[in-house]
């Protein structure tokens, strides 16, 4: 299974961005992406950032992750 995660974007460099995602920084593709900032949170999958998240989409995605982790 695989899953789309949020991760910050904390550089930009060009249709490629640096992005945070707890202790783990990684470089994805954001071409996909309609003028993303620094600071904004993506939802990543395979390499590319696939949308933009706001803070509530963003809260909602966090606890599901968890509600399934916990699971495990």
């Amino acid at each position: 299974m695989c899953l789309a995660i949020p991760s910050q974007i904390i550089e930009l460099n060009g249709d490629f961005a640096k992005v945070t995602l707890q202790e783990s920084c990684f470089q994805v593709d954001i071409s996909f992406l309609d003028n993303p900032q620094i600071g904004d949170w993506v939802i990543v999958h395979a390499g590319v950032a696939l949308s933009i998240v706001d803070e509530s989409e963003l809260k909602e995605i966090q606890q599901l992750v968890e509600e399934s982790l916990d699971e495990l």
